[in-house]
């Protein structure tokens, strides 16, 4: 479902402590967003890049109406931060995510045995070979979570896949 947290998202919005007392000020992100314009949250200086990036989302909200709607057709789910299978242990991180691309089971979301491995984009060799050997010992007993980035989160997904686990 479209809301304000994807267009948020779009803008590169995430999750913090500022973005929080901002929703605690609204009935929830979707009237929040459609009531920013008439807001004075625009003139402090902390929110100036941000609020930059929502004007232009706000400018173009076609296209991303439009992308949503080409990702979800794509089997790419969109977990926003308000919804059940947005992991809870993620909404405790600084600057957290205001959605998710899920392809797969969304329900290994909340799963709660799993393992983040995060990694250097230019692993050594060595580095390759003790993050397979970690995936291969936690598997399949725990979901890994990692991003999409090179380096280790490669090693992790490719391990991950030829061991047959989540």
């Amino acid at each position: 479902m479209l809301n304000g947290f994807w267009y948020f998202s779009c803008a590169r919005v995430t999750y913090s402590e500022h973005f929080a007392a901002l929703l605690g000020q609204y009935p929830d992100v979707d009237i929040m967003w459609n009531s920013l314009l008439e807001s004075e949250w625009c003139t402090n200086w902390r929110y100036l890049a941000a609020w930059q990036r929502i004007l232009a989302v706000r400018n173009n909200l076609s296209y991303w109406a439009d992308l949503y709607e080409k990702t979800s057709a794509s089997g790419i789910e969109i977990v926003c931060f308000s919804d059940l299978s947005y992991p809870l242990l993620l909404k405790e991180i600084y600057a957290a995510p205001l959605v998710l691309f899920v392809k797969g089971n969304v329900q290994l979301l909340t799963n709660e045995s799993s393992l983040a491995v995060v990694g250097t984009r230019q692993a050594s060799p060595y580095g390759q070979l003790i993050a397979q050997r970690i995936v291969e010992a936690v598997l399949p007993a725990t979901v890994l979570v990692s991003g999409l980035a090179f380096g280790i989160d490669t090693v992790v997904h490719q391990t991950c896949l030829a061991e047959q686990g989540n």
